[in-house]
């Protein structure tokens, strides 16, 4: 179980922040998480560079498959279909936007 436990603590903040790739909060968020992670397993400083390393690697690599796959899913959708997924996401975005700023409010108040 503990083999399973402690790649998930890197692994799930990953997926949650992997987000579009944009720079901002996700990578603050990210750096102090791996700093509480690196803390609690008592990583040395080259551990710690190589799980970053690492890290910046699968980032790389989410962003290409995230592309990837938009890509492919835009090239079966007609252009009307296209405009639809777009507003869909720019509203999904906006909404996630909404509940940001209402997380940092509530955190700012503390």
């Amino acid at each position: 179980m503990k083999k399973i436990l402690i790649p998930l603590l890197f692994v799930l903040p990953l997926t949650a922040l992997a987000g579009d790739g944009r720079p901002g909060d996700s990578d603050e968020m990210m750096a102090r998480h791996m700093e509480r992670v690196a803390e609690e397993l008592e990583l040395n400083e080259a551990q710690r560079k190589e799980i970053r390393g690492i890290f910046d690697d699968h980032r790389s690599k989410m962003k290409a498959l995230r592309e990837s796959t938009e890509a492919r899913v835009n090239g079966v959708l007609t252009p009307e279909q296209r405009k639809k997924k777009d507003a869909m996401q720019e509203k999904r975005r906006e909404k996630w936007e909404e509940r940001k700023e209402k997380w940092q409010e509530k955190r700012n108040e503390k």
